[in-house]
């Protein structure tokens, strides 16, 4: 029986939601991102998930210019036409990055 202080398992795949924004937004290696995206992952989170601006974990790894962990992101079939809240996919934004090598990668997309 759900009451006010249990958990559903909607509400505990939203905090790995949550998780997994919040391990790209991570200032540390892009090795250890990508091993903690992983583990979200598998624990359930959905690798297209959508922040409040309506943001993907493509979309923030792109805004870092985290190039090993967008490459990793597109391997796993991360959605690059996804629109954020400006109306932004994660390729719009790819093809136009500071970093070259990003902007190199989705110019091939």
């Amino acid at each position: 029986m759900d009451g006010p202080n249990s958990s559903s398992e909607e509400d505990l795949t939203a905090v790995s939601d949550a998780d997994l924004i919040l391990a790209v937004r991570a200032k540390l290696p892009q090795e250890q991102i990508i091993n903690n995206v992983t583990k979200y992952l598998n624990d359930g989170a959905h690798i297209n998930y959508q922040n409040s601006k309506g943001n993907t974990i493509l979309h923030i790894a792109i805004e870092k210019g985290y190039l090993e962990v967008v490459k990793f992101l597109l391997t796993l079939r991360a959605r690059a036409d996804i629109p954020n809240k400006s109306g932004q996919t994660a390729a719009d934004l790819g093809k136009s990055s500071s970093n070259k090598s990003i902007q190199d990668l989705f110019n091939k997309i």
